[in-house]
């Protein structure tokens, strides 16, 4: 059984429903309890997305992570990644939410590119710009959604 430490490898096949097949391009990032994969549709073959792993949730942390992915598919901001699917696989304890693949640079990367390693005000700006939009997008839906990170 896969673990924490043990992610899947790229070019692993995961089938996550009858119809649902997704290749493992790479490993995007890995954290506590969770992994988050780029994958590759097999019946779309251009078409990427990423895929987030719970591993090992217990039942309150699933049935958590189900009704969040759920609403945020009813949401669309243009600065929020568009959630197309969750999924449940209880045989080998886990969750999957498949999202867009937003490609670019982190956060922390981008950083250590800046001189003295820090952004300029305008930059903070020009990052913060969106997420506070889309906080203020969640904030304002009925009943208001409350970003947990």
């Amino acid at each position: 059984m896969q673990d924490i430490q043990d992610t899947w490898v790229p070019g692993t096949t995961i089938q996550l429903s009858t119809r649902d097949r997704y290749v493992i391009e790479s490993l995007l990032g890995r954290g506590g309890s969770s992994a988050i994969y780029l994958v590759r549709d097999q019946r779309v073959k251009q078409n990427l997305y990423a895929l987030k792993e719970l591993i090992n949730p217990d039942r309150r942390e699933r049935e958590g992570f189900t009704f969040e992915c759920k609403v945020l598919m009813q949401l669309e901001h243009q600065a929020l990644p568009r959630v197309y699917r969750v999924f449940n696989d209880e045989k080998r304890n886990r969750a999957y939410v498949l999202m867009d693949y937003i490609e670019g640079p982190d956060l922390r990367s981008l950083l250590l590119k800046q001189p003295e390693k820090r952004f300029s005000f305008a930059q903070i700006i020009t990052i913060m710009a969106p997420i506070v939009s889309a906080v203020s997008f969640l904030h304002h839906q009925n009943p208001p959604i409350v970003h947990r990170d």
